[in-house]
């Protein structure tokens, strides 16, 4: 997942810096420098909070999973009936 989400990083702040070269190529300007610098905090900021939100949820799961009423385990099926209630939560 880390690998994901610095490929993410890395494709954003590539393509923001691609997109500032050609304003700034053709003397348009679209974008500038500071709207860069302002596109990378909010991707910096929404990942953070991702990451945040996530390691919140595990260890909140990882707390409450030992007072579960059963545990189901790790077949084949359990993970096609998770997924089937999953998709039922919405």
């Amino acid at each position: 997942m880390e690998i994901f989400y610095a490929a993410l990083a890395i494709f954003f702040i590539a393509g923001s810096l691609l997109e500032y070269w050609l304003t700034r190529k053709e003397a348009k300007q679209y974008y500038s420098l500071h709207d860069f610098k302002n596109s990378v905090r909010l991707m910096l900021t929404g990942l953070a909070v991702d990451i945040g939100a996530k390691v919140l949820a595990i260890s909140l799961l990882l707390k409450l999973y030992d007072y579960s009423l059963f545990h189901l385990g790790y077949d084949w099926w359990v993970w096609i009936l998770c997924y089937i209630a999953w998709d039922l939560v919405f």
